[in-house]
């Protein structure tokens, strides 16, 4: 199978983990603790960030970058704009189309998702992905 497939699998599976994390978090913040669901929306994105950053560095990309700190930096920057356009995106849907939160998370994800994959790998881990191939 062709490595970018086969990094796009396995980013794809962290992302369903980072998705539950994310998902979880969002409303056990807005459901449980009544936060304003762009905040929850904020809280349970990074908490997703964090661990779809630690999976995608040891399983996805392989990364041996000795520079962790700045590698996390591209990521986190990667997944700043990530979390821009999940706000935005929950914003229409809920704010300006008037659809439960959960249209809005749904299609946020989905949205947001080629962008993180794309960004990350060419960016983000791309002296790794130069090395291997």
């Amino acid at each position: 199978m062709n490595n970018n497939i086969k990094q796009f699998i396995k980013f794809g599976i962290v992302g369903v983990s980072g998705t539950i994390i994310d998902w979880a978090f969002y409303f056990i913040f807005n459901r449980w603790f009544n936060i304003y669901y762009l905040i929850s929306k904020t809280l349970s994105f990074i908490l997703a960030a964090l661990n779809n950053y630690i999976w995608n560095r040891v399983w996805t990309f392989k990364s041996k970058e000795k520079n962790v700190l700045g590698e996390f930096i591209k990521f986190f920057i990667v997944s700043l704009v990530g979390l821009g356009l999940n706000v935005i995106i929950m914003f229409i849907i809920v704010s300006k189309f008037h659809l439960k939160d959960i249209y809005g998370l749904a299609i946020a994800t989905a949205s947001v998702m080629l962008w993180n994959f794309f960004a990350n790998k060419y960016w983000t881990f791309k002296e790794k992905n130069e090395n291997r191939n």
